[in-house]
């Protein structure tokens, strides 16, 4: 009886092991057959394209072909000998269609028409190709060209060093300059009165005295201030101006300094200028102010006066890339009207004339979150390279055609205080592949053929802004030319770098075009000076909330805004 059970479950597993491998084999037999068939279809696919490759080349009347010739004398082709104008062409006529095809799609019927090899050239002469060549390259526009010449070396930091000097050695280097200055020009302005220090004063003698003035402000902020107030419960309010009624004037020179009082108004002048005042002292110990002698315009090199054609600069500013309420599409369409892919055949016109592109600050914004303080995690530093990276791609559709300076800005990864050194080329992998493309100061000044160019990326406008009146920001504009120094408020109440033998905020030459970026709105004047200078002030909007470019001709000096209105709906 246990022999009989033994053998039965023999049997079963024997079975068992027979089924099994016939499924095994089963379905490696299928795998064989769908490889098969892929190798089969793939020779196939390669047979068909290697079919396609030797297939003959067929040519119908009419059709226009390139030529590969010799430059000889004659060419020897299908056994004749052919006649080759200087401009390598010939003429030739076809012979005779030997083949037509039609073939019938479902939409539509196709001709094939071949015909004797010896109707290479059927129907086009070369003469008519060369023709059609020149009448093209006639029609092409042609970006114009203009001499370029950075005039960026005074406001780079390469040789100095910094050995912990503080900021009143560019105070005398300024009052040394300025007032050799203001010396050459007393004598043509009140040659009769002496010109005295602060310590030489005697009351009531009229004379004339040359200092640095200090303006006194009861709202002016204080670090100290500001630190009490971030400790204590009350919010810190951030104030757009800080004159005050009781403001006043000090002048101060090498010797002493002197309290200012009577026509030199305090809401007119901040700390940093040098001026020449007319007066006396008075009883209370003060300087009664009665006439204001300041540098004026400086010496202006000659403008062309006939440069023949228009020749345009674009100005930009305040592109704002990576602020969440920017809007791209508006930077892409001004983008690609000044490369001329957009607008009518005038338009395209006008854009061939553009021969350069400023970009004057703030092109990025980087979220304020993301600067904490903390270390970045991998996530983090992408948001923080993501505008950059994008802002990368619009600079290089137009550094691939246009002449390209930008500068950088307050909000720009550059170093805070003035002068502000080019970005580094390094964030424009694409776009400083371009020799067009330029890496500039803040400030920056440079001549198309020659006419010389002054620019800031606004830090200088602003900060005046906050310690002195005016009717408007161009009024800043021209004080700032008038007293020589783009920057007077530099380093009291705007950072810049401790000189100890120069200050690069100093105007030797005017220019005939003077900008200043991220403003509100879109402004400009022609000035003029005592002895003929001629300056064209712009005031460049922000682009990212204004959609505003300005257009300079160099020919006259004439600008116009660009406005670019788009509106996204969510």
């Amino acid at each position: 009886m246990a022999n009989s059970v033994g053998l039965r479950s023999v049997g079963l597993i024997r079975q068992r092991w027979t089924l099994w491998i016939q499924i095994l084999l089963r379905d490696a037999m299928e795998q064989v057959c769908m490889i098969q068939d892929r190798l089969s279809t793939a020779q196939s696919r390669q047979k068909s394209y290697a079919n396609r490759r030797i297939r003959a080349l067929v040519f119908m009347e009419d059709n226009h072909v390139w030529l590969r010739v010799l430059p000889l004398k004659g060419v020897m082709r299908f056994g004749k000998k052919v006649d080759m104008g200087l401009d390598f062409t010939f003429e030739d006529e076809p012979i005779a269609l030997l083949d037509r095809q039609v073939r019938k799609l479902r939409t539509k019927e196709t001709v094939t028409e071949g015909s004797e090899i010896g109707n290479f050239n059927s129907a086009s002469s070369g003469k008519s190709i060369f023709a059609a060549m020149v009448s093209m390259e006639k029609n092409l526009l042609h970006r114009k060209q203009s001499l370029y010449q950075s005039l960026d070396e005074n406001f780079g930091i390469q040789k100095e060093v910094y050995r912990g000097q503080q900021y009143s050695q560019i105070y005398f280097a300024r009052l040394h300059l300025m007032r050799t200055l203001l010396y050459s020009l007393i004598p043509n302005w009140k040659p009769h009165l002496p010109v005295c220090t602060v310590l030489g004063l005697e009351e009531g003698k009229d004379c004339i005295i040359v200092g640095t003035l200090y303006k006194h402000m009861k709202l002016k902020p204080s670090i100290l201030d500001e630190y009490s107030k971030e400790r204590s419960v009350s919010p810190l309010v951030q104030r757009h101006n800080f004159m005050h009624l009781d403001d006043n004037l000090v002048l101060e020179d090498e010797s002493g300094r002197v309290k200012l009082s009577g026509c030199l108004l305090p809401s007119t002048y901040v700390t940093g200028n040098i001026i020449a005042l007319h007066g006396k002292e008075t009883s209370a110990g003060e300087f009664l102010v009665e006439d204001v002698l300041e540098a004026g315009l400086p010496q202006q090199i000659e403008r062309p006066i006939q440069l023949g054609e228009d020749k345009y600069v674009v100005f930009i500013s305040g592109l704002s890339v990576g602020r969440s309420s920017s809007n791209p599409l508006q930077f892409q369409l001004l983008v690609d009207h000044i490369t001329g892919h957009l607008g009518d055949e005038k338009e395209q016109t006008i854009a061939a004339q553009i021969v350069q592109v400023v970009i004057a600050g703030n092109s990025v914004e980087v979220p304020h979150g993301l600067l904490n303080g903390q270390n970045l995690g991998s996530k983090d530093q992408s948001r923080l390279f993501e505008p950059i990276k994008e802002l990368d791609i619009l600079l290089t559709q137009i550094a691939a055609s246009i002449p390209l300076d930008i500068m950088p800005g307050s909000s720009d990864p550059a170093n805070f205080s003035l002068p502000q050194q080019p970005l580094h080329r390094c964030l424009f992998p694409g776009s400083s592949a371009y020799n067009t493309f330029r890496s500039c100061t803040n400030p920056h000044c440079f001549e198309l053929d020659n006419i010389r160019f002054l620019g800031t990326s606004g830090q200088n406008i602003d900060d005046l802004g906050k310690y002195s009146e005016a009717n408007n920001n161009i009024d800043f504009m021209e004080r700032t030319l008038r007293w020589r120094h783009l920057a007077p408020t530099a380093p009291n109440t705007l950072g810049c770098y401790p000189f100890t033998d120069r200050d690069p905020f100093y105007v030797e030459t005017c220019p005939h075009v003077y900008f200043v970026g991220n403003q509100d709105k879109y402004e400009s004047r022609l000035i003029k000076g005592s002895e003929g200078q001629m300056v064209m002030l712009i005031c460049i909007p922000r682009f990212a909330e204004t959609g505003v470019a300005v257009v300079l001709n160099i020919r006259n000096l004439e600008c116009h805004m660009l406005s670019f209105a788009t509106q996204i709906h969510s």
